[in-house]
């Protein structure tokens, strides 16, 4: 079920309050609209209606998609609440994910409609940076598959502007191979983080 509710805000820009409809939860199954409304982040934007300054949103969000069996949890990092405790089992064979900006869950979405395991994504991404020389200056993201070889395009921070690289596809299929020998590898709990923490803490 999708929750809406009116927020109270204060923009940063003129310093007047307005108030804004939010989101605590989102059900894309039946509110399809709002897929696409996540996916390119209108859904987290709001406009102050005073001087028009746009802000980000970034309060905790339930996001389902029952039809794809995705269930994710937006919880920023030091915002009250947690992630939600499934006791009837009904969410066991979902992809269930713990993220803690808009942007992580809008990758989430791209990877798992792209039909790849998000857990082999990161390692490739860690593979990916060492073959760059290291750590980039911000976060690796991925964009989407491409061509006919299915490349994966990843973009990150470089000098003050955005870069990509196209890495093979039977990179991400060795990657998703190890996950798959190695237990210890796979996601843990009903609602994991999976990120560049969480395969750093295995590959470091």
């Amino acid at each position: 079920m999708t929750i809406r509710s009116t927020g109270q805000f204060r923009c940063r820009h003129c310093d007047k309050s307005f108030e804004a409809g939010i989101y605590s939860a989102i059900d894309v199954s039946a509110d399809p609209d709002l897929k696409a409304k996540v996916r390119d982040g209108s859904v987290f934007v709001f406009e102050c209606p005073y001087c028009g300054a746009k802000a980000l949103y970034s309060g905790n969000l339930i996001y389902i998609d029952h039809e794809a069996k995705q269930f994710f949890s937006l919880v920023p990092e030091g915002f009250p609440g947690g992630s939600p405790v499934d006791s009837s089992g009904r969410y066991a064979d979902y992809i269930t994910r713990l993220v803690r900006t808009p942007g992580e869950l809008i990758e989430k979405l791209c990877i798992c409609d792209a039909g790849l395991d998000d857990a082999a994504v990161e390692m490739v991404k860690f593979v990916t940076a060492q073959d760059l020389g290291g750590e980039p200056e911000g976060a690796m993201h991925f964009f989407c598959l491409n061509g006919a070889d299915n490349d994966l395009i990843f973009t990150y921070p470089s000098g003050g502007e955005m870069h990509t690289v196209s890495v093979g596809f039977s990179t991400y299929e060795d990657c998703a191979a190890m996950i798959r020998r190695n237990a210890d590898l796979l996601p843990q709990g009903l609602f994991p983080e999976v990120n560049a923490a969480w395969i750093d803490s295995f590959m470091k």
